[in-house]
């Protein structure tokens, strides 16, 4: 059985998100420096509060209202900015990490640009397609495929998106979203790494993706796709026997 397994790795495009911002399209909360917190905090106690003993009663603990003003602020920020984390239109691929029958590699643009990255990840899922392959995926439905196809559009890359877009519907079996279908106790995990470990104990990797460097992104996109390959190897055996081809 043709096989590939991708997946992708997204970081925001800060750039593009300013420009929305600058442009008005689109609104981030905004989080005060601490001296305009805290001359905010004192005009609301004083609009509030006649006698001064109160005030200055109210105003004991400024710094730590201040404080706790700043972390909501900056929880509500963060809050919107993930958002923005995963919309195709504001993200960027950084990581293609591809495994062609079982053969493993990895793109990324430490070596190439989005637009080729997309070209060749696209040519081949044609090409497995044409020759009755199957492509697996985590989350190829509502995730990578989406943002490739947003993505492909905004770069003018020479793709056939129809490709993708057949992928994407429910009826397409050639393409095994592996996000879709297991559930364990009831309760379906919505990483990899968590299904992994549900299913053979394979242990998450840790990773902070707000401060990780390329190459460290890098690292874990292949350590995932090598346990992926596991899961992978057991489904085609399971389709095999059902004589899905």
């Amino acid at each position: 059985m043709n096989k590939i397994i991708i997946d992708i790795e997204t970081s925001l495009n800060t750039t593009l998100l300013n420009n929305a911002e600058d442009e008005g399209l689109v609104t981030l909360p905004i989080v005060e420096d601490m001296e305009d917190i805290r001359n905010v905090i004192i005009k609301k106690v004083e609009s509030k509060y006649k006698k001064q003993e109160t005030v200055d009663k109210h105003l004991a603990d400024l710094d730590n209202l201040a404080e706790k003003e700043s972390a909501k602020q900056v929880s509500v920020y963060d809050s919107a900015l993930n958002q923005f984390k995963t919309h195709p239109l504001f993200t960027m691929i950084d990581i293609i990490t591809i495994s062609d029958n079982g053969n493993i590699y990895q793109m990324s643009l430490n070596t190439h640009t989005e637009k080729q990255m997309l070209e060749h990840t696209f040519d081949l899922i044609v090409k497995t397609m044409k020759t009755n392959g199957i492509i697996f995926t985590f989350n190829g439905k509502k995730f990578d495929f989406p943002i490739m196809i947003a993505r492909a559009e905004a770069l003018y890359a020479s793709v056939d998106t129809m490709y993708l877009e057949t992928l994407c519907k429910p009826s397409s079996w050639q393409h095994q979203d592996l996000y879709e279908p297991y559930k364990f106790g009831g309760h379906k995990y919505t990483s990899l790494s968590m299904q992994l470990f549900a299913r053979y104990g394979i242990k998450k990797v840790e990773i902070d993706f707000d401060s990780c460097t390329l190459e460290e992104k890098e690292e874990y996109a292949m350590d995932e796709m090598t346990k992926f390959q596991i899961w992978v190897d057991a489904k085609v055996k399971y389709l095999e026997s059902q004589q899905i081809k």
